[in-house]
């Protein structure tokens, strides 16, 4: 969308400058002067955007009362640990863990694994509160994020890299030491089957054709998620 305002008003003499900041689950957008422009590295993008009256509405829609005070706070921590959560494993090979200054990797990667299990949790949680509200959609939606972060998890804590984090991919690549990994695998591949038609499918309308379904896969999650912290804890990732 952006690209597209972009080229059809380039001639455009009013400008300003726009950064667009994306940070877990947020974006946030903040006019930035044309003294303070830098070019930036990471998750921030910058462009020149010209911002005739139709792209006012844009801003509107697209950007609706966020401020800068609206973003998540991420420390400089909290940025390390979520560039190293998505390296590939070449990428977090390469990292020097030698030498007078050693990049603490062991220590950031059993960071990551701990914090992406506790946000399969949180997901965990929050679907199992949508059944109690008889959401049940959303509760399957949510209950599938809790079993794919914590398949992630355990996943990146034995490749040493994020190279397996595609939802097709995913249950191919469980640690074949995890207890009853085949039975998991089929579990992870047929609740994203299932997510994919709560999330997508109009039918069956209503919540009512979608309750069986969720109060199943609610239990599976549950059991998943288990298994996962129990392979991460005895093999020492946490």
């Amino acid at each position: 969308m952006v690209a597209g305002i972009n080229r059809r008003h380039r001639s455009l003499i009013q400008a300003r400058w726009w950064r667009i900041s994306s940070l877990p689950g947020r974006w946030a957008a903040q006019r930035v002067p044309q003294d303070h422009f830098r070019f930036p590295s990471g998750g921030i993008t910058v462009w020149k955007e010209p911002i005739p009256d139709a792209h006012a509405l844009w801003q509107d829609v697209c950007l609706p009362d966020v401020t800068e005070t609206s973003m998540p706070i991420a420390s400089a921590l909290d940025l390390v640990n979520l560039n190293v959560s998505t390296l590939k494993k070449s990428q977090i090979s390469a990292l020097p863990t030698s030498g007078r200054n050693p990049f603490p990797l062991s220590i950031i990667v059993r960071q990551v694994v701990s914090d992406r299990l506790a946000l399969a949790g949180e997901k965990l949680r929050a679907g199992d509160g949508l059944v109690r509200n008889l959401e049940f959609r959303s509760a399957i939606s949510r209950h599938y994020y809790a079993m794919y972060h914590g398949a992630r998890a355990i996943v990146f804590a034995v490749e040493r890299g994020d190279d397996y984090e595609r939802h097709n991919e995913l249950p191919r690549h469980l640690p074949v030491t995890m207890n009853d990994v085949r039975a998991r695998e089929v579990e992870l591949t047929e609740a994203r089957l299932l997510r994919n038609q709560a999330d997508y499918d109009c039918y069956p309308v209503g919540q009512a054709g979608w309750e069986k379904d969720a109060r199943e896969l609610a239990s599976i999650a549950a059991t998943f998620l288990g298994a996962c912290e129990d392979f991460a804890l005895t093999n020492g990732y946490v």
